[in-house]
């Protein structure tokens, strides 16, 4: 029996997020955009209804930022700029949303949020080339 706030239950939720995920980038793709997005938003509003969750993430990108990208596609960045702040609200430090609220803060002129982005992305990176080159050589 599925009781409320089980983990079957929250396999079940994430499988319906997972679903609307799929189907909207399917009708984003087909050029079905007003209704990829419509789709996309519900699905983000699932998966905040979602408690976090300790661990990996339970969905693997976040609703949001997909939101958050399809409505960079369709040129509205301001309603880009407040999906990656809601995505990074959940998952915090996630390049793939800086990115996007880096790129949508600068389309809309907000440079100080555009700005805080590129900071902490430089932040992030900065230790790339060691980590890289650590993974590069094999370890003895």
């Amino acid at each position: 029996m599925k009781t409320k706030g089980s983990s079957e239950e929250s396999y079940v939720q994430r499988a319906d997020v997972l679903e609307k995920q799929l189907q909207a980038k399917i009708w984003f793709a087909e050029g079905k955009r007003t209704e990829a997005i419509a789709l996309i938003r519900k699905a983000a509003e699932m998966e905040e209804a979602m408690p976090l969750a300790f661990g990996p993430p339970f969905v693997d990108k976040p609703t949001q930022e997909i939101l958050g990208e399809m409505l960079l596609t369709t040129e509205r960045p301001v309603e880009a700029e407040e999906a990656f702040r809601a995505a990074l609200a959940r998952a915090p430090l996630r390049t793939a949303s800086l990115l996007g609220l880096m790129r949508s803060a600068r389309l809309v002129g907000n440079h100080i949020s555009m700005e805080e982005s590129q900071r902490k992305l430089r932040e992030i990176w900065k230790q790339a080339p060691k980590l890289i080159e650590e993974y590069l050589v094999p370890s003895r």
